[in-house]
């Protein structure tokens, strides 16, 4: 059952199944001889509860999002195959293959694939022998990624690997539009794929205060230390338990030791940080993987080129609540929205942040700057002491009048490298954009009081439709369009209005006094298109049916409607 706490829900119940394709204990398995990709992948399989969701593909982006981030962090060569479902109580779980290998084995394996220092460090923190240093028992249990990534045959059935239970009603689905009230999806879900990678506990088999027996222990027990730098593995709600990689001498995050949420979660009360493996969500928080990147390293992992993962800050551009994107292009001096259609006759505004998204504030200043067309525009000096969750944004900075065509405008965080983040590679944000020349723009139009832009009367006064046509009445038609583009026609355009009646042309108009300007409507009244046929007719009116008039947008020329005769 899952614990609400108020305002925060615990993540869980996360399930472990022994996979039926296991290595057998106190034995040596064979690495998989297949052709693996040079990096950790991720396979997402969404659910028809997903598919069919009216927000179906928000979910998925957000998702998409979330295990792109994982495998740019990781260069471990395994595929990961997932599913995704919605759930419709609690906040998060998983359901996640495990296996049991010899700690012997698991020993050499964690030897064989450390590459970071962290990793040299947690290796010589567990003595040799046969037996684990926790509960001395034989075996050591990993969740078939994990046993993957240290070189173990681990095939789940069907070879999926875990499945992803979301309670998408309680999820913000994108961090731009951001309720407080709501938890942030690309958080909880990665949060569920540390566990379905190796984060993981034997204690989550346990409620509080019940004596734990000599069943298998996760890989990351073994790192489990109290403030005396000694062994924790209890399930009292007491204790102070906390990861670490280098015998219990740093502890680099403090445990959850309260039944409701797993035991290899973070402490989280609510006056912490936010962080993902918290055991508790934060509502309107949007956390970012830190010290989790850290424990899979130790866990067998191996970070990618300029991840280092840990209590350390990173910045990175963001779009802050309600903005449209980390760089919002606009026409509206310190509007947090893009502006559609940018011409070469408006003056461009840009807004910009800088969110740190680490789980430190920064100790050093740094400088960030703007690029356009690869010119820098702007540079920033910005102090040091930015909070996690804290950003450095700039609005209303003019651009300028542009020309037309395509432009490219990057913002850079911490240009000369001078805060020692989690992650280097993320500090940058791009985006291309066009400006045009100001074009019209024809479309239908009702004036004020009409019915429509195409009113159908059989008298030659009023503009609102007739309320009964009989055979044999005269037809007339009030038409109206107007100029809905930034510019006036030309002034040499005559262009043509033609009607339809039922796909054939009855009445052909001429712009005769050209230019029409912008936001200035043409109409013309009681153009009679013959008599009435009882039954249903059609009725069509094309805008510059020759298409003399270059628009921003060719497509919204033609109205049409119906109406019966009886």
């Amino acid at each position: 059952m899952l614990l609400s706490v108020s305002p925060s829900l615990a993540y869980g119940p996360d399930v472990s199944i022994v996979s039926p394709q296991t290595a057998a204990a106190g034995s040596s398995t064979a690495i998989v001889k297949t052709t693996q990709p040079n990096h950790l992948v991720i396979n997402p399989i969404f659910d028809s509860t997903i598919t069919k969701d009216a927000h179906a593909a928000a979910i998925e982006a957000a998702l998409n999002t979330m295990v792109q981030n994982f495998e740019k962090d990781y260069t471990t060569p395994i595929t990961v195959t997932v599913k995704f479902e919605e759930i419709t109580s609690g906040l998060a779980s998983s359901l996640t293959y495990h296996t049991t290998v010899s700690y012997t084995s698991y020993l050499k394996a964690l030897a064989a694939h450390a590459t970071s220092a962290a990793d040299k460090s947690a290796v010589a923190s567990l003595p040799g022998g046969t037996t684990n240093p926790v509960n001395k028992g034989a075996s050591i249990l990993l969740s078939d990624a994990n046993a993957r990534a240290l070189g173990f045959s681990a095939s789940p059935p069907g070879g999926l690997d875990s499945t992803i239970g979301l309670n998408m009603s309680l999820f913000n689905l994108n961090r731009f539009s951001i309720s407080s009230s709501k938890y942030d999806l690309i958080g909880s879900s990665s949060h569920e794929m540390d566990e379905v990678l190796g984060i993981d506990s034997g204690l989550n088999n346990y409620n509080n205060g019940v004596a734990v027996s000599s069943s298998d222990v996760a890989a990351e027990d073994l790192f489990r230390y109290d403030t005396s730098g000694h062994r924790s593995y209890t399930t009292s709600s007491s204790a102070v338990a906390a990861f670490s990689f280098d015998g219990g001498k740093d502890l680099y995050a403090r445990f959850n030791q309260t039944k409701g949420g797993d035991f290899n979660d973070w402490y989280s009360p609510g006056s912490q940080v936010p962080q993902v493996q918290d055991a508790y969500g934060k509502p309107g928080s949007t956390p970012n993987l830190g010290t989790e990147l850290t424990v899979l390293d130790v866990l067998g992992y191996t970070l990618a080129s300029g991840v280092k993962g840990g209590f350390l800050p990173d910045l990175a551009p963001a779009a802050l609540s309600g903005w449209s994107s980390p760089l919002v292009l606009t026409t509206v001096k310190n509007g947090i929205t893009d502006t559609p259609g940018l011409t070469t006759t408006s003056t461009i505004y840009l807004d910009a942040a800088v969110q740190n998204v680490g789980e430190v504030a920064t100790t050093t200043s740094e400088i960030n700057t703007i690029v356009l067309d690869g010119k820098t525009l702007f540079t920033f000096s910005d102090g040091s002491g930015l909070s996690v969750n804290n950003s450095y944004y700039s609005l209303g900075l003019s651009l300028g009048k542009l020309a037309a065509g395509t432009h490219t405008i990057t913002i850079n965080a911490d240009t000369k490298n001078t805060v020692n983040e989690i992650i280097e590679s993320n500090n940058s944000f791009t985006r291309t954009f066009t400006v045009t020349k100001p074009l019209p723009d024809l479309q239908p139009y009702a004036p004020t009081g009409w019915s429509s832009p195409l009113v159908v009367g059989i008298t030659t006064s009023g503009t609102k439709d007739a309320t009964k046509i009989v055979a044999g009445n005269t037809l007339y038609v009030d038409m109206a369009f107007y100029n809905a583009g930034s510019a006036a026609t030309p002034s040499t355009a005559k262009f043509s209005t033609i009607l339809k009646l039922d796909g054939v042309t009855v009445a052909t108009l001429v712009d005769t006094a050209p230019p029409l300007n912008a936001d200035y409507y043409y109409y013309a009244t009681a153009v009679n298109i013959g008599k009435a046929k009882t039954g249903k007719h059609t009725l069509e009116m094309i805008i510059d049916s020759t298409n003399l008039v270059t628009e921003s947008i060719e497509s919204n020329n033609t109205y049409t409607r119906t109406f019966t005769v009886t």
